[in-house]
């Protein structure tokens, strides 16, 4: 699917047909698209959007970090980006008043990820 995530037809789409086919999201891989998002105004709209998807306690969203240059974490060679899960649920009770959130916090929420199969 091509859309814009915080549009309101292709997220709302595929949250319809979803629920038509009784099904849920598990996983929604976001790369780093919130930071363009938010630099855009148009989070609130994307955080809806997630919302009308159906999902399970267990649904994960899983986000590319990148370190500005700077090495993340431990390895050789140094690794320059990583990716982060969080919980669908988590997400959202974060974003609940999106004007309240910002993509650091998102990316800094440490809260463990409860997320089970």
């Amino acid at each position: 699917v091509v859309g814009d995530l915080a549009g309101p037809r292709a997220l709302q789409a595929i949250g319809a047909y979803l629920k038509e086919t009784n099904r849920t999201v598990s996983v929604y891989y976001l790369s780093n698209v919130e930071q363009y998002l938010f630099r855009n105004g148009v989070f609130p709209a994307f955080v809806s959007n997630v919302r009308a998807l159906p999902t399970r306690p267990n649904s994960i969203l899983i986000r590319s970090r990148f370190g500005r240059g700077y090495p993340m974490g431990r390895g050789s060679p140094p690794q320059f980006g990583s990716q982060q899960v969080q919980t669908v649920a988590r997400f959202l009770e974060l974003a609940a008043v999106a004007d309240s959130v910002d993509y650091w916090s998102l990316l800094t929420d440490t809260a463990k990820v409860r997320a089970r199969p």
